[in-house]
């Protein structure tokens, strides 16, 4: 690559970064601006009490619940930031397809929120798929072909993610929006870093918009270190 690509590449490694994080450290927000709200229903229920009036038992346990509930969601959205971060770590590591399609998926349902779109996760029960890759760019390219079918998705659409296995590794099939023109600047010269594929569906009638196919080993030769 020259200098230019060398720049274009390192912004749009700090763009998805910065996406990624920025999206689940609103959610974390969320999460703290209800625990506060149920800090204060606390609060109320605790003054009542001191001011004679019987305490509401009922109140009290739902509040619990709730809060038992935030800290639960708050604890699984730290555990998929952390995840994503070390996800920088090492350059080729063994993943496990359907994980990181799970992880990748449910940090785009905030994006899928804000266009009044579903995403829908089809992955078996005990299917997994393990592979030798770059974990990071692996989920850039999920995250952006994700960005391209959000693009092209139309208000209460759904749009399907599941994969299939093939004899040279794995197939990640999108689904659920008319067929659209990848980046040809970024994504697929970051698909080719990863020495795979994106296919386009040409007809109607296929049961995928677009086919990423990553190989189950990388060669040393497209390891690139990834500094975010």
């Amino acid at each position: 690559m020259n200098e230019n690509n060398n720049r274009l590449q390192r912004e749009k490694d700090l763009a998805f970064f910065g996406a990624v994080t920025a999206s689940l450290s609103h959610e974390i927000n969320n999460v703290i601006a209800i625990v506060g709200e149920l800090g204060g229903l606390l609060d109320d229920l605790l003054y009542a009490a001191e001011q004679g009036r019987p305490l509401n038992t009922d109140k009290l346990k739902d509040v619990s619940n709730k809060l038992t509930k935030q800290v639960g969601k708050g604890k699984t959205i730290i555990k998929r930031l952390n995840r994503f971060a070390h996800s920088v770590d090492e350059s080729i590591k063994q993943v496990d397809v359907k994980e990181v399609l799970q992880q990748i998926s449910a940090i785009a349902e905030r994006f899928a929120f804000l266009k009044d779109v579903t995403l829908e996760a089809e992955f078996g029960m005990d299917d997994s798929i393990d592979i030798q890759t770059n974990p990071f760019l692996l989920q850039q390219a999920i995250f952006l072909c994700i960005q391209l079918a959000l693009s092209r998705a139309q208000k209460n659409d759904v749009i399907k993610i599941r994969y299939r296995r093939q004899k040279s590794g794995v197939s990640i099939l999108f689904s659920g929006f008319p067929a659209v023109e990848p980046d040809k600047q970024f994504l697929l010269p970051l698909i080719k870093e990863l020495e795979g594929n994106l296919e386009i569906a040409s007809a109607q009638n296929a049961d995928y918009s677009l086919a990423l196919s990553i190989p189950r080993s990388i060669s040393g030769d497209s390891r690139r270190n990834i500094t975010p």
